[in-house]
């Protein structure tokens, strides 16, 4: 079973607009093939997300997507990750190389530019989601 991070984006673009470009992606971790992780930063991020306006949630809709997400991902402790992990450009998404790090996620799924930039300079892969092998 492969471990993956998903970034807010990907989370989001799965969980709220059942992008078609993902389902190939989403059939796998309905499927168990995928066990995605998260933490309470990142957890909070998508949350805050849920509440833009251009998602159109009601507030009722943004927390039963909440719960749905949690519930579907293993809950990784916060914890402070490797120093020798690069800075990302965004400081922003510095968060989701450091939980992949400390979760051991063979991959990190995101669309990016700043965290693709970083591929080949972790452990982990790093990948545009529709780039993941099947």
């Amino acid at each position: 079973m492969l471990r993956v991070v998903f970034d807010t984006n990907v989370a989001v673009a799965i969980l709220v607009f059942e992008d078609p470009q993902l389902e190939a992606l989403t059939a796998r971790w309905n499927e168990g093939e995928l066990h995605a992780l998260a933490d309470e930063e990142t957890l909070a991020e998508f949350d805050r997300v849920l509440r833009y306006p251009e998602m159109k949630l009601d507030e009722t809709s943004a927390v039963a997507m909440s719960l749905g997400y949690r519930a579907r991902c293993e809950i990784v402790a916060n914890g402070v990750a490797a120093a020798s992990l690069p800075r990302c450009s965004d400081p922003e998404d510095q968060m989701f190389l450091c939980l992949a790090a400390r979760s051991d996620a063979h991959w990190l799924l995101t669309r990016d530019k700043a965290l693709l930039e970083l591929r080949g300079k972790v452990r982990f892969r790093i990948a545009a989601p529709e780039a993941l092998p099947g």
